[in-house]
């Protein structure tokens, strides 16, 4: 099922950003990291708890990208199970919603006029797009 999502995905990626997005993965990573901040912001997480949440990740050695993809899943199964949240019905919701011309053109707009503060560090990250994007059907987007 995630696959499938994650071919969707793709697609909307491409449609509304180009070919060059499909390999910006340190992009990619930064926007899952801004989402998750306003998700666990959402259930009255504070700044400072964020704050020292990220202090304690980056003290610590870089885990391998296939286990913490692992580890982010189950743990968003678990706050789904204990909020009584439906991750399935809220991709679908807000899928739809940025899925429409007028989303994407206003998505568009906003990312070609904010900067984002960009690492040096995609390489660990590029390496696991890679993986993904032999198992993606890369070629039915580009036609």
């Amino acid at each position: 099922m995630i696959m499938l999502q994650a071919d969707r995905c793709l697609r909307w990626l491409y449609d509304v950003f180009g070919a060059n997005a499909l390999h910006d993965s340190e992009e990619r990573a930064l926007r899952f990291g801004e989402e998750s901040l306003e998700l666990i912001q959402s259930l009255g997480i504070t700044e400072e708890q964020a704050a020292a949440l990220v202090k304690q990740v980056f003290s610590k050695p870089i885990g391998e990208t296939e286990q913490e993809l692992g580890g982010t899943m189950v743990t968003l199964a678990a706050l789904c199970a204990v909020t009584g949240l439906n991750a399935g019905a809220a991709f679908a919701k807000e899928f739809d919603r940025v899925d429409t011309p007028e989303m994407k053109a206003k998505i568009r707009a906003k990312a070609t006029s904010t900067e984002v503060v960009r690492s040096n560090t995609a390489r660990r990250v590029g390496e696991a797009r890679e993986k993904f994007l032999e198992r993606a059907d890369i070629a039915s987007i580009n036609r």
